[in-house]
């Protein structure tokens, strides 16, 4: 089970089983889904919806979804995006579990801006097969109690049960779990802003790596049909393809891992069919633009090509109640 980024603050007891929510807290509003699980099939996406406000809106966001739904006592589950923490690969202690997340605050403490102790440290572990084994690494996150705290409290004036609180990657991770499909098969997603982007590379669940790219939807443009991205211009895609490429490369020749098998694209527009089918004539993998109702039973409403809200999805996949 893989593990959350950040503390679990408080649970509530008499908790809704039957249903449970997912935020994503993002710079330019707020994602949210309600899933519940149907046995040990594909959960269902009951609803699922960005709600575009400035830094700072969420509370009256989120105020309102759950006066929509009326939700109450619902097991939620938080992601952050990653503007709003630090993500760092480093060699992970000589020390259990239970006191790894103390002793990564100290190793991180330089890099933070300001006193460690106004900031939300943890940490999550990379595979034992990362690195054929040879290095133990994890990932650390820090993040301003500032920023934290406020959600805390809104869960709570909600009468929301606040499972944990976590971050963008590990949710993203999450999707790709106990797929039939992806077992032992590694997948990545893409995820693109409109200045910049990220990629995820995952296998069973598990992270093994992500950074940041420096290409954004903004080299995309209006395609044939109508509402569809395609690419801008040729230069700009082959250095996009060239970047994903050096990450599929450092997964196989760094990590030891067999390779990537599908590459999700993940966006606040659609992409063309085109634009895929161009990037899967220069890469090594299959490249698909990542559709929620695709891989999970969606209710009518739902937004399929959302980024925040495949991000909340993810969020709400830790938990038991709606376990893949």
């Amino acid at each position: 089970m893989m593990l959350s980024v950040f503390n679990r603050f408080f649970s509530r007891k008499g908790t809704s089983k039957q249903v449970s929510l997912g935020v994503e807290i993002a710079p330019q509003g707020l994602g949210v889904a309600l899933v519940s699980a149907k046995g040990k099939g594909v959960p269902t996406v009951n609803v699922c919806e960005f709600k575009p406000c400035a830094p700072g809106g969420w509370g009256e966001a989120l105020k309102e979804f759950c006066k929509a739904q009326s939700l109450k006592n619902v097991k939620t589950y938080v992601a952050f995006h990653p503007e709003f923490y630090d993500l760092m690969l480093i060699d992970a202690p000589e020390v259990p579990d239970e006191e790894l997340r103390d002793a990564v605050k100290w190793r991180v403490k330089d890099f933070a801006s300001g006193d460690i102790e106004d900031y939300v440290v943890d940490a999550f572990r990379l595979p034992e097969d990362a690195y054929r084994g040879r290095m133990n690494m994890i990932y650390a996150a820090y993040m301003k109690k500032e920023a934290v705290i406020p959600i805390v409290e809104l869960c709570e004036e909600l009468e929301l049960d606040l499972v944990e609180i976590g971050v963008s990657e590990l949710a993203r991770a999450r999707i790709a779990a106990g797929r039939e499909e992806l077992t032992d098969l590694g997948v990545a997603f893409l995820h693109m802003e409109e200045k910049k982007g990220q990629i995820d590379l995952i296998e069973n669940g598990c992270l093994y790596l992500t950074r940041g790219i420096d290409t954004g939807y903004g080299m995309l443009n209006q395609g044939e049909s109508e509402g569809e991205l395609s690419l801008d211009n040729s230069s700009q895609f082959d250095s996009l393809a060239l970047d994903i490429q050096r990450s599929l490369d450092y997964y196989e020749s760094q990590l030891g891992k067999s390779g990537i098998s599908k590459l999700w694209i993940v966006t606040a527009e659609p992409l063309s069919k085109e634009a895929c089918e161009s990037l899967s004539e220069k890469l090594p993998v299959q490249v698909e633009a990542f559709d929620i109702c695709v891989h999970f039973n969606c209710e009518q409403g739902c937004s399929g090509f959302m980024d925040s809200c495949s991000v909340a999805v993810g969020a709400t996949l830790g938990g038991d109640d709606v376990a893949a």
